[in-house]
């Protein structure tokens, strides 16, 4: 399946509408809150902070067998979740 330029415009409009619902109900409980948000300036720093976290807690359940086969390289885990994801998109998992 090809994603179109059209397309990516439209997943972002539904992110930023997503993100905005999260953010009408903050400010909706804390206006100050809010107001201090948007004079942070380093959102993209933090949200890779975040992801970064994220993939710490899932490899962290691995063992060291695994995770020596991914620090050598033997193992893509990003190719293997891709292939996953195709898997499941297709029923077959």
């Amino acid at each position: 399946m090809t994603t179109t330029k059209l397309d990516e415009v439209q997943d972002l409009k539904t992110l930023a509408t997503h993100v905005g619902d999260y953010l009408r109900g903050y400010g909706r409980n804390n206006t100050e809150a809010l107001n201090s948000l948007i004079s942070y300036r380093f959102w993209a720093l933090l949200a890779q902070r975040e992801l970064d976290a994220r993939a710490t807690r899932f490899i962290s359940i691995m063992g060291n067998e695994e995770l020596e086969a991914i620090a050598r390289g033997d193992l893509n885990l990003s190719e293997l979740a891709r292939e996953i994801a195709q898997e499941l998109k297709r029923g077959q998992a």
